[in-house]
């Protein structure tokens, strides 16, 4: 056989053998032969929903991923769950990065793949008398239908309707203003006379601003609610509790950094008030050791 024929054999083969290593790498592509960027873990939820603020006010869940953890928010949505209040749950959940994430959203997406546990928490009832026996009460109904004093409505008292107040043109913006109470309410004697009073959040949203969140303190007088002048706790926070230990008010709340995306506020802050005669006076602020808010590790 001449030399030359062997070579051009010899040359054609080679590319038949390279021209099959590209379809197969091609074919091994086009299989889905990426990284899994997926993972799946356990979570657990709390019993109820908190107000927060993302893109816009919401309700979020709370979350941990170890049953000694505190709660967390979680500002996102559990593809393929539906919650339901007064239920604490163990769920698994499918995580995955998502390429080309909304603006302003998760680079998260979160799927349910099985619901372990759905366990009922009772309960107290918040509208029941509360205070010694005996004694005037304040109750839900007349709290949500006092007058509030703020700086955004005309004559400067929002008078509230079953907790609402809409104003159609206000100072601030031809849109209209709108005053409401958020779902978060705490009962203790504030003042030292034996009665107890009442913690409430007060919401003020005048024109198309962001929601300004104010605490007051309603005092009880003979069983008639006065509120007392608003307290500013921020414009985009979420509230994650309040108590009165000792006397003392403690208000966590996270809180959105100037560069935190609008899905999740990256600071926590605890501040505490006292009651001053006439107002509740700021005492301390402090951040806390650890921002407690959504997201997986």
């Amino acid at each position: 056989m001449p030399r030359n024929l062997s070579k051009g054999k010899l040359r054609h083969i080679l590319i038949l053998l390279a021209a099959l290593l590209v379809l197969a790498g091609a074919a091994l592509t086009a299989c889905g032969a990426e990284p899994d960027i997926t993972n799946q873990k356990t979570i657990y939820l709390g019993p109820n929903l908190v107000d927060c603020v993302g893109v816009a006010p919401q309700q979020c869940l709370l979350i941990k991923e170890n049953p000694d953890d505190e709660w967390s928010l979680f500002y996102d949505q559990i593809e393929g769950f539906d919650f339901e209040e007064g239920y604490e749950y163990e769920i698994i959940v499918e995580v995955q990065v998502i390429d080309e994430p909304p603006q302003d959203g998760s680079m998260l997406r979160t799927s349910l793949v099985e619901i372990v546990s759905k366990t009922e928490v009772i309960q107290p009832s918040t509208d029941q008398s509360i205070g010694r026996e005996g004694l005037p009460t304040l109750t839900w109904e007349a709290i949500k239908n006092a007058p509030y004093p703020n700086k955004w409505s005309s004559n400067y008292a929002a008078q509230l309707v079953d907790g609402e107040y809409r104003q159609k043109d206000s100072m601030d913006s031809a849109e209209g203003l709108y005053i409401g109470l958020a779902p978060y309410r705490i009962y203790g004697d504030l003042d030292g006379d034996s009665l107890e009073d009442a913690l409430v959040v007060l919401v003020a949203v005048p024109g198309d601003s962001d929601p300004f969140y104010n605490l007051v303190a309603v005092l009880n007088k003979g069983g008639t609610p006065y509120p007392m002048a608003p307290k500013p706790l921020g414009e985009r926070i979420a509230i994650r509790s309040i108590a009165i230990p000792d006397g003392e008010i403690v208000v966590d709340i996270d809180v959105f950094a100037p560069d935190d995306p609008a899905c999740c506020p990256s600071q926590s802050k605890r501040l505490i008030y006292k009651y001053a005669g006439k107002d509740l006076e700021l005492v301390e602020e402090t951040d806390l050791p650890s921002a407690q808010v959504s997201g997986f590790n």
